[in-house]
This record gives C-alpha cells, sequence and structure tokens, in this order.
C-alpha cells in the first residue's frame, strides 16, 4: 500500500501501527512518502 502521507492512514501513532501489523499480516507492506506533516493551508484572498 503507497500512501503520500502517514495522516491518511491515521494521526494516532497507535492505530497507523495496527494498520500497518494489519497490512503486513496480510502479507503487504506500507509505504509512506512523506512522514512529516504539511504546513498548514492559507487561503488566498
Amino acid at each position: 500500500m503507497l500512501t503520500p502521507l502517514r495522516s491518511m492512514i491515521s494521526t494516532v501513532p497507535q492505530e497507523y501501527d495496527d494498520v500497518a501489523r494489519t497490512v503486513e499480516r496480510a502479507g503487504g507492506f506500507l509505504h509512506v512518502l512523506r512522514s512529516v506533516p504539511a504546513r498548514p493551508h492559507i487561503p488566498c484572498r
């Protein structure tokens, strides 16, 4: 499973770890392109 951000799986570390374990038990893998959150979006005025 490929996801651009870790937070797309879960913002809670324990939930993310649970999902990663489930994916790995099923024979897959989880790959995150960027693990740091992006800067907050500031809308244009």
